[in-house]
């Protein structure tokens, strides 16, 4: 028996011989259970479902048994998955409790599907795990099925901004160790959930290269995306015995980790596992990126007819998780502080406008309300100002120049999303904090609760402002908050002002007005000025805001 062989029967639950009862394990008998199914009602169907999979996990089987078992339930089990990640499309996060535990089913039908067909391959080839003559394509065909679901199961807890569950990769594995030695790497079988034939070594790769690009910091929209682009890139990855480039990273084949979502959690050597070299996909990438702007660029792959289309901001995003701790621009450390944090940019005004609503510092400056004051009591604005700008304390777990990995606990109850801006300001400093400017590009939620993000620093020091954009005669709209910031990526270009301003901004607009208290940290309406800029460009849009680079103009207007 090979130690490949051996892997893929490890951490199996405890099995015993099933005599009679309301869950059959024989062939004939499932498939009348299954028969029976009330599919109309899909709560009990699910219900059902996840019962019968905690007895057939339990139960001994030899042979093809279990295999037929999983044949015969895995249509209706698809077809209820389906149902649920249709349904979790739109879910916000923390999810609600019924919808949690919609996430909850859909991660144990997965993980029900991916084990039990990992224990029908290994029992199909007991006991001694040789392949037996002309039934390579039954193997073939349990692994890819149990590396399917497996894929599957980390591509939802990635949708889910959630910690793959306990097992998951140990799983994906021992499937690809075991088709390695016998041979099934390339053995393509026909997958009915996406209608195309698929190998083990195609399904591997591309949760390998997920991984490596971290999903955590994309939305979940782009994850969608992101499950046929990686099946397609996936393939230019090269494996090896041995290390090779600095564009090789190491797979630890037993244990239950991937190749590490970020370069700090990435292994630098272990004595079993796998080398996996990006070098092929960033000879692909890098020529159509370099000419391409925000647009969708082609991709020729050698295994495709017509070159892939994919938007060149993703793919740009796709190619930097592919980085080494040693590539990064600034060196992390670790830490144990705290900082104080809110979310989105109506918080962050608040707080860096001393506290001051909207309307409120509108007046102050500019010497008249928004247009909201004239819509509803300021009294009424004040308070969802200050209701949606509270603080939460958040430990740092890492950091460098460049930004902070932090975590908040459970109790935080936060509801953060990638690409939201970020207030950060030291614990300590109640009186009166300095706050800094970040963006969330990551997300993970544990199986605590608890949340860590990944947070790139935009700037050290930030102003609380007020917008206002005018059309060519002059005449202006209502204003709106924006964030004044000295931009940390680009400092050589001392005529460009760098603005964060809600997404909704008009950036076709002929001039933006900017108008600020006089001091940073007062509000002087006597002394506040005004400045006019031109040539609006926006650098990066995502959540509720867009940072834009502006010029002045050559006329001011102080008061």
């Amino acid at each position: 028996m090979s130690d490949a062989y051996a892997q893929l029967g490890e951490r199996f639950p405890p099995r015993a011989l099933v005599t009679a009862g309301p869950v059959p394990v024989d062939a004939k008998g499932v498939a009348a259970w299954v028969d029976a199914l009330p599919r109309a009602n899909q709560q009990a169907t699910l219900q059902q479902l996840i019962n019968a999979f905690q007895v057939w996990r339990g139960a001994a089987m030899i042979g093809v048994q279990r295999a037929t078992v999983m044949e015969a339930v895995r249509p209706v089990a698809l077809e209820s998955i389906a149902l649920i990640e249709r349904a979790l499309q739109s879910a916000t996060f923390p999810l609600t409790p019924q919808r949690a535990q919609m996430a909850e089913t859909c991660q144990s039908l997965h993980r029900e599907l991916a084990l039990g067909y990992r224990m029908a391959l290994h029992e199909f080839l007991a006991p001694s795990g040789s392949v037996p003559f002309l039934r390579g394509g039954a193997a073939a065909g349990l692994a890819v099925r149990s590396a399917w679901h497996y894929s599957r199961l980390l591509m939802l807890s990635y949708f889910l901004y959630r910690v793959p569950p306990e097992d998951n990769w140990f799983g994906l594995h021992a499937i690809y160790r075991f088709c390695d030695h016998a041979g099934l790497l390339a053995k393509q079988v026909q997958e009915v959930a996406e209608s195309a034939p698929r190998t083990v070594a195609q399904l591997y790769q591309q949760a390998v290269l997920l991984a490596l690009s971290n999903p955590y910091r994309f939305s979940q929209r782009e994850q969608g995306e992101l499950w046929s682009l990686t099946r397609e890139l996936g393939s230019l990855l090269q494996l090896s015995n041995k290390p090779g480039a600095r564009d090789s990273f190491m797979i630890a084949i037993d244990t239950d980790r991937g190749p590490g979502y970020t370069p700090e959690e990435r292994e630098s050597g272990t004595a079993l596992g796998y080398w996996f070299c990006v070098q092929p996909l960033r000879d692909v990438l890098d020529a159509p990126l370099a000419q391409a702007g925000v647009e969708s660029v082609a991709i020729k792959l050698p295994q495709l007819r017509v070159p892939l289309q994919a938007p060149a901001d993703l793919l740009r995003r796709l190619r930097a998780g592919w980085a080494t701790a040693a590539e990064r621009r600034a060196r992390r450390l670790g830490a144990t502080h705290h900082l104080d944090t809110v979310l989105g940019l109506i918080g962050l005004h608040f707080y860096l406008a001393g506290g001051l609503d909207f309307d409120t510092f509108t007046r102050e400056i500019r010497g008249y309300s928004s247009q909201a004051a004239a819509e509803r009591a300021s009294w009424a604005n004040a308070s969802t100002d200050s209701v949606r700008a509270s603080r939460a304390k958040a430990m740092v777990l890492d950091q460098s120049l460049g930004g902070y990995r932090l975590q908040w606990p459970r109790e935080a109850g936060l509801r953060i999303r990638v690409g939201e801006l970020i207030g950060l300001s030291i614990a300590h400093e109640e009186d009166d904090p300095l706050w800094m400017v970040g963006v969330v590009r990551w997300i993970r939620y544990a199986s605590d609760g608890s949340v860590d993000a990944g947070v790139e620093l935009l700037a050290r020091r930030a102003r609380a402002v007020s917008l206002r954009t005018l059309d060519p005669l002059g005449h202006p709209k209502a204003p709106q908050r924006g964030v004044l910031i000295d931009w940390l990526r680009e400092r050589g270009d001392p005529d460009a002002v760098f603005v964060v301003a809600p997404s909704q901004i008009d950036l076709q607009a002929h001039r933006l007005e900017v108008s600020t208290p006089s001091e940073v940290d007062a509000v002087d309406p006597d002394a506040s000025s005004t400045h006019h800029y031109h040539d609006m460009n926006a650098l990066e849009q995502a959540g509720d805001y867009v940072l834009l680079k502006v010029r002045q103009t050559r006329t001011e207007v102080s008061h």
